[in-house]
């Protein structure tokens, strides 16, 4: 399968208050073996995940969510954009490996009803590597144990590549996702519109 280069934009990244003891142990609480094969796993070969900024919104004792948390969540967005979108388009096959990126709670709609919204199949075959690349906006949210109990990601999602005779397939998805620590950072609920455009060469 073909290396695709996956620019991943972080635009803001903030939590709810509480200290750093907090947010280590939060982190913890979300390490488990499947953490190491979904998280730490070496990125395909060409991702890039660029950070342009990371800013605290809100009352002053908010701060930046962690480089790791950060870095946890974006992977799964990154790999979202990877299984769902690029996968699909470049072999024409059916997406795999979905289940592992939603939750107990959204996997079987996500994989279900909802499927034709979040996964791209169907569309013509993009015969070159496309360009792909997910801008994102992170908003972390403490549970009464001072946890990082869930994370907003409001994103914007673009996969673009030709077919063998010279069309343009064009999607992009904008939303916004919930993610939750079950196991490694996962999808639990999406709020999203997807435009699909194959436009004649």
């Amino acid at each position: 399968m073909r290396a695709v280069a996956l620019v991943v934009v972080l635009l803001a990244a903030v939590s709810c208050s509480g200290d750093d003891a907090d947010e280590a142990a939060s982190e913890r609480s979300t390490s488990s073996s499947t953490t190491t094969s979904i998280i730490a796993a070496p990125v395909p070969e060409g991702v890039h995940v660029e950070l342009l900024s990371s800013a605290v919104v809100g009352v002053a004792d908010r701060k930046p969510l962690s480089e790791k948390m950060t870095e946890d969540v974006l992977r799964i967005v990154e790999l979202y954009v990877q299984r769902a979108m690029v996968d699909p388009l470049v072999t024409s096959a059916k997406a795999t490996q979905l289940d592992t990126l939603f939750s107990a709670t959204s996997v079987k709609a996500a994989l279900g009803p909802d499927r034709p919204l979040l996964v791209d199949e169907g569309l013509p075959r993009i015969m070159h590597p496309p360009s792909a690349r997910a801008n994102v906006r992170l908003l972390g949210f403490r549970g009464p144990d001072g946890k990082v109990a869930l994370v907003g990601a409001k994103v914007r999602l673009r996969v673009k590549g030709q077919t063998a005779d010279g069309r343009t397939v064009d999607v992009v998805r904008a939303g916004e996702l919930s993610l939750v620590p079950e196991g490694h950072w996962r999808i639990e609920s999406y709020d999203l519109d997807v435009d699909r455009q194959v436009v004649a060469a």
